[in-house]
């Protein structure tokens, strides 16, 4: 099991708590979080431990690699209304928690101030604050403004929130590295697009569209509080903006094709047209009066009389 892996897991449990939050919901998923931090940290299944005892031997004997994530997933259950009971006298659960997380979240603590002197009730309250500022900063991403030409303006403020320093440690277990490298380039080709004007029109649309589209797909495929609350929000606003623009920039490429010397012209050469059932190719100059892209296009030429004009050569 990796961070992300364990991240899903610890999500879908939390997720069951938003749609019941029953007392047994609680508690199953309490058990789930138990078992995802024994088998992540690699400290051995035991169903006799109770989730502030798994805690405590994660911290004492769990693989290195897994303590920094499971700090930040204690902060993120500690979101969550009651799910961690109140702590009994004579449980320690609060300390045994601080136990893992001050050695491994001390970014966190230059951060927020945090003194590790401090009381343990005082430290817990200060890293609660952690996951709302993380939240706080992600709220860009569920206002998305409703104009294209806004969103090109604001793309650097999305930029910076997503950039945040403490953002991207505490989102590190839930992939999220690929989210905001899909983030910026989701909006790297909103700029491109909404300033074209030319043939590339269309296939930027498509690209920009089919890049929506898979991002759509990896949220259904990977549900964390991230991609449910902010990241999927974000792509669906983009994709409504951007099929908005497509139907609205049909103004902008309205044209007519003319002949370039009128509805009469005079053809420039002289053609076969005595040869009897040959295909004869004509050059016909036209003239495009608009910005509009003509693609595939089959010309008729048709008229209600035909009239023919014989000079004879004297």
């Amino acid at each position: 099991m990796d961070d992300f892996q364990a991240a899903i897991e610890i999500e879908r449990a939390v997720l069951k708590i938003w749609h019941t939050s029953s007392g047994d919901e609680l508690k199953a998923a309490r058990l789930i979080v138990r078992a995802v931090f024994q088998e992540f940290s690699e400290i051995g299944m035991d169903n006799k431990l109770t989730l502030a005892e798994t805690i405590e031997k994660v911290s004492e004997k769990g693989v290195s690699s897994s303590l920094r994530s499971i700090s930040i997933f204690i902060l993120r259950l500690r979101s969550v209304p009651e799910f961690f009971p109140k702590q009994v006298v004579g449980n320690n659960a609060d300390a045994k928690m601080l136990s893992l997380i001050e050695p491994r979240l001390q970014n966190f603590y230059k951060r927020f101030d945090i003194d590790s002197k401090s009381q343990t009730y005082e430290k817990l309250d200060k890293l609660n604050e952690v996951h709302r500022y993380v939240c706080e900063r992600l709220a860009c991403l569920n206002q998305i403004p409703k104009s294209i030409e806004t969103i090109t303006a604001e793309r650097q403020i999305i930029l910076s929130s997503i950039g945040d320093a403490t953002v991207k440690s505490y989102l590190a277990p839930y992939e999220f590295t690929r989210i905001r490298g899909s983030i910026e380039a989701i909006l790297m080709q909103v700029v491109d697009f909404s300033a074209t004007m030319d043939a590339t029109f269309n296939r930027r649309l498509k690209e920009l569209l089919e890049l929506l589209s898979d991002e759509l797909v990896y949220c259904d495929s990977f549900i964390t509080f991230i991609i449910k609350d902010y990241y999927r929000p974000f792509v669906e606003a983009i994709d409504r903006v951007v099929r908005d623009e497509a139907v609205r920039s049909k103004k902008k490429f309205v044209c007519e094709i003319k002949g370039r010397k009128g509805h009469n012209f005079k053809l420039d050469k002289k053609y076969p047209l005595h040869h009897e059932n040959e295909i004869i190719r004509l050059f016909i100059p036209l003239l495009n009066s608009g910005p509009g892209i003509a693609d595939r296009v089959i010309t008729y030429i048709s008229t209600k009389m035909i009239r023919f004009c014989y000079i004879a050569k004297k």
